[in-house]
């Protein structure tokens, strides 16, 4: 098993900051463009010489706008999404044949393998470095962090998350999540949260942990200062299973309101995926959630699965 995670993660793509193919476009069309300049646009012999120029510059514009636009949005780099998705599937089929093994060593090693790859994917997908978590929802609303990728495990306190409680109700992305706000039931994506912050949409309890920001307005324009959080943009999939959609009352929306989590059978929520990123509009809103959505379900097999076996470990013969 270990042998064969590691030779399926070196060949996980890497992430680049640029490709020969979008070099050689720009530099290609930066020479042609000083090229058409520098002969016969201001140098003109006739009127055919004139109109031939402006249309190769036509031509080598749009070229160039098409390479530009096509690199922002960078969905030719969600090809190479396969090869997480099938990683994370791998490792996670790998960990429960053998807990029904009676192995379970590598269960307690799946959810770190998992951030670290689903960071590096997104990562790879936007050019961006992304971040990645996994929260538990707690049966009495609060929200657990069991593991965060390696790389912002480094630099986030630890201990500033064991002092402070975050609750469901005081972040807007689990909220919205957990009561399907405005049909928000299968993902929640915000590519500008100081925007969304600044007109009162969203809330966050790391706020008690960073200090909160602060509006400015001058002139009738309004601006964020103090933005503590190490994220603007992020990706929050909830990883959970329901047999009937029906969400949960929102708080004051009805006479009986649900104490723990477990008083709704059908809304089994075990938590979510969080994916994040400290540049703005980085997220892909028609393709970003799919994936994320792909690694959260898989990640709920794995967790439903694994508690099937710790749970009837004493009813399964374990081979020897």
């Amino acid at each position: 098993m270990p042998d064969q995670a590691s030779k399926y993660e070196n060949q996980l793509p890497k992430r680049s900051s640029a490709s020969w193919a979008s070099i050689f476009s720009y530099a290609a069309g930066g020479a042609s463009i000083l090229g058409f300049l520098s002969s016969n646009f201001l140098f003109p012999q006739s009127s055919i010489s004139v109109a031939h120029t402006i249309f190769l510059l036509v031509l080598v514009f749009s070229i160039l706008l098409h390479t530009y636009f096509r690199d922002r949005r960078k969905l030719h780099r969600y090809a190479q999404a396969i090869y997480y998705v099938h990683y994370i599937n791998h490792i996670i089929r790998n960990s429960i044949a053998h807990a029904k093994e009676g192995n379970f060593k590598l269960s307690k090693e799946i959810p770190q393998q998992s951030v670290d790859a689903i960071s590096n994917c997104f990562s790879v997908l936007t050019g961006k470095q992304c971040r990645c978590s996994i929260k538990e929802l707690k049966n009495d609303f609060t929200i657990n962090t069991v593991v965060r990728d390696s790389i912002s495990k480094k630099r986030i306190h630890e201990h500033h998350d064991s002092k402070t409680t975050h609750h469901l109700e005081e972040n807007t992305d689990f909220k919205n999540l957990w009561y399907s706000i405005y049909g928000c039931s299968r993902y929640f994506l915000s590519n500008d949260l100081i925007k969304f912050w600044k007109i009162h949409k969203y809330e966050n309890s790391s706020f008690k942990i960073v200090t909160n920001p602060k509006r400015s307005t001058f002139c009738g324009f309004t601006w964020v200062t103090n933005w503590k959080l190490p994220y603007r943009c992020t990706l929050v999939l909830p990883i959970r299973f329901f047999s009937v959609f029906d969400p949960p009352p929102q708080p004051g929306h009805s006479a009986k309101n649900s104490h723990t989590k477990t008083e709704y059978d059908n809304w089994n929520f075990w938590g979510f995926l969080c994916v994040d990123c400290n540049s703005r509009n980085v997220f892909d809103a028609e393709f970003a959630p799919e994936l994320g959505a792909a690694f959260a379900d898989i990640l709920y097999i794995f967790h439903e699965q694994t508690k099937l076996i710790l749970d009837n470990k004493d009813k399964i013969v374990f081979k020897k």
